[in-house]
């Protein structure tokens, strides 16, 4: 059986709707891929929980930027990985 490589990586973007969250979509869009190609979640992501919850639902990664952002905002002088 011929079986067709991706030979540059794929980018699919959903686009923010009101009625659904990224969190939301996920699975389906985990669901129509398959293992076609690795899926990574960049958005939504307010606190560890949500990245569990995207990672338990197929994400193979998750991109954090808004907590630490607004960490490094509060507090300049320290790291977000700072205690």
């Amino acid at each position: 059986m011929y079986q067709r490589r991706l030979t540059r990586p794929a980018v699919l973007t959903v686009p923010p709707v009101a009625d659904y969250q990224t969190i939301d979509v996920l699975p389906d869009i985990v669901r129509a891929v398959g293992h076609r190609c690795e899926v990574y979640m960049d958005s939504g992501v307010r606190q560890g929980t949500d990245v569990v919850k995207a990672l338990a639902l197929g994400a193979r990664a998750v991109f954090v930027g808004r907590p630490v952002i607004f960490g490094l905002a509060y507090n300049v002088s320290a790291s977000p990985w700072e205690a």
